[in-house]
């Protein structure tokens, strides 16, 4: 190459000999300094090495038990603030993190904020993906919804891009978008990022009901029910098939809603026996839906109002008060209530503003789209261009390589000759070595013969020593049989001690119970117990007619039965259950041939 500027060239090179003089010298000047220093910066390193693997230990555990691992972490703050910039920003992450798998809103978006700006500039792919799906839960936490959906759709792209996915990581991203779309109505996005979660947790095995449920809500908000349907039914067929866990019982209630919903009251029953096994706090809106598809109207008005007392965010709010105005204008037909729920239907929607918000998302998406493009024709330019500089570097490698093989191929035969000499040394030390190696064997073998002499004669102490110990197993085994036999002699004759008292007690218990029904009086444990064991004594097939006629009964129930057995009113039950009259008289009737 011709050089346009050799004076210039000449002045560069001058200085590059002068600056690598004076580095040469100050080397000289601090051989303590120079290892003191490269000490100190290893020391730092492993400390954060250290402490990085602490926390990914730390998020493994947080997976399951958040709040252990948020309790893990405090331990090691002290730590993390005396460490580097990069070790505390991961700190910051994974609180987020824990609190977030922990469902404690964010309050505020400075942190979030902070591990974005450091990991977009210093961090890996996957970091700075990490960071902005959390800076996206964040701004979803405080109703946010277009920042949350800028921060997700980044998130997104960064994990795409990372070459390796995180499907799990994916997974959420993607539930992530498909329910900001869905709250700003966006509802053609919503069902894009539903069906790609469902096809990266298909093909990862990470498929669940919940996935399944995003699928549906997406096609039935465009008005897809042959397909919402279809994904509700494959749904309640993994529930089903799986059985009831714990992160199934929302996934539930929403299948329970949009079953009513569609009139498919078949598998809304189904949802609905699986939820009555279940021992968490109704979802009143799914059960009014319910209650609606059953012709239960008033049912239906209370879990909608219900609803509106508990909810805490506007917009379930607003679709509770929307299902009350339709309730009342088409089962009911209440003119006050109607006009009243209008109002409210009205009211809340204008304050929800929803024209601004689909407006808001879809400038977030347009923007983001073209930012898209804007890097793709970049990242094109730049490709090409790294095309040609590796055709021209080919090109001289090629030739390189042309040269170094003759210069290979040369001192590669030299080599072999070399070898050839050294293979033939060791041959003949490997001679030597086998002869000595004969003499070592039958060394070894007389050796073993002297072993298999004294083996024999320790197999015939070992014989003698188990059959002594079979022996000594069997008169065990006798004097265990005669211990059990006392035993066993030993507890008929307590029982039967045990009964004659209970038989002497019996009555004066009844008559005891009876006294105290004639006024308020409620009953310990322990008198309860003595109850049972009375009347058992003097009706003895009671319990089996209970256990014959009642399947699963309550233990209200039991004490029920047992008090009519000893023939207690109404009333006298009331005064010693505190039961409502109401379900005394029911299960009175229910139980009267007692």
């Amino acid at each position: 190459m011709e050089l346009k500027n050799p004076p210039q060239c000449l002045a560069v090179n001058r200085f590059i000999r002068n600056f690598a003089a004076r580095i040469a010298k100050e080397l000289a000047m601090n051989r303590v300094l120079i290892p003191m220093t490269l000490f100190l910066m290893l020391a730092v390193s492993c400390s954060d090495h250290r402490l990085v693997g602490r926390m990914d230990n730390i998020k493994s555990v947080g997976n399951s038990n958040p709040k252990l691992a948020m309790l893990m972490l405090d331990s090691i703050q002290s730590e993390i603030g005396r460490a580097s910039k990069y070790v505390r920003m991961k700190g910051m992450m994974l609180e987020i993190r824990l609190r977030d798998k922990s469902f404690l809103n964010a309050t505020t978006v400075d942190s979030a904020k902070l591990i974005v700006e450091y990991f977009d500039r210093h961090g890996s792919k996957y970091d700075a993906a990490e960071a902005h799906y959390y800076a996206g839960s964040a701004y979803r936490d405080l109703k946010d919804m277009p920042h949350a959906l800028q921060h997700f759709l980044l998130a997104e792209k960064l994990e795409t891009q990372a070459g390796a996915h995180d499907s799990l990581m994916l997974v959420i991203i993607y539930s992530n978008l498909m329910n900001a779309y869905f709250y700003v109505q966006d509802y053609h996005h919503a069902l894009e990022m539903a069906l790609k979660e469902y096809d990266i947790a298909k093909a990862s095995n990470l498929i669940d009901p919940v996935t399944l449920m995003e699928v549906a809500k997406s096609y039935g908000m465009l008005g897809d029910d042959r397909m919402s349907c279809k994904y509700l039914k494959e749904a309640l067929d993994m529930v089903l098939a799986s059985g009831i866990e714990k992160g199934h019982i929302l996934g539930l209630y929403g299948m329970l809603q949009d079953f009513s919903s569609m009139k498919m009251t078949e598998e809304a029953d189904s949802c609905y026996a699986l939820i009555q096994r279940t021992d968490v706090p109704p979802y009143p809106k799914a059960l009014g839906n319910y209650y609606r598809l059953k012709n239960k109207a008033d049912s239906a008005i209370a879990c909608y109002k219900d609803a509106m007392k508990a909810s805490k965010d506007l917009f379930d709010t607003y679709d509770a008060a929307r299902r009350l105005y339709y309730t009342y204008k088409e089962d009911v037909g209440n003119k006050d209530s109607i006009c009243k729920y209008a109002h409210l239907y009205i009211k809340i929607a204008d304050s929800l503003d929803l024209g601004k918000r689909q407006e808001m998302a879809s400038t977030i998406n347009n923007q983001f789209q073209y930012a898209r493009n804007i890097e793709e024709e970049a990242m094109i330019k730049e490709e090409n261009n790294r095309i040609r500089l590796w055709l021209y570097t080919a090109i001289g490698t090629i030739v390189m390589l042309s040269l170094l093989f003759c210069i290979y191929h040369i001192l590669r035969k030299n080599r072999h000759l070399n070898e050839l000499l050294e293979l033939s040394e060791q041959l003949t030390e490997t001679r030597n070595d086998a002869e000595a190696l004969k003499h070592e064997i039958s060394d070894y073998k007389s050796q073993l013969s002297k072993s298999e002499e004294s083996l024999s004669a320790t197999k015939q102490e070992l014989t003698r020593v188990n059959n002594e110990i079979a022996h000594y197993e069997e008169e065990l085994r006798h004097k265990e049989q005669q211990l059990a036999e006392k035993l066993d002699e030993n507890r008929r004759f307590i029982l039967l001690l045990h009964k004659a008292d209970l038989e002497a007690n019996a009555e004066d218990v009844v008559k005891a119970i009876r006294k105290a029904s004639e006024g308020k009086y409620t009953m310990t444990s322990a008198e309860w117990q003595k109850l049972y064991h009375a009347v058992d004594e003097l009706q003895p097939d009671l319990s089996e007619k209970l256990a014959q006629k009642i399947k699963g009964f309550t233990e209200q129930q039991q004490q029920i039965c047992y008090l009519l057995s000893i023939g207690l009113s109404n009333a006298q039950i009331e005064n010693l259950t505190g039961l409502p009259h109401v379900t005394v008289w029911r299960w009175v009737k229910k139980f009267d041939w007692i």
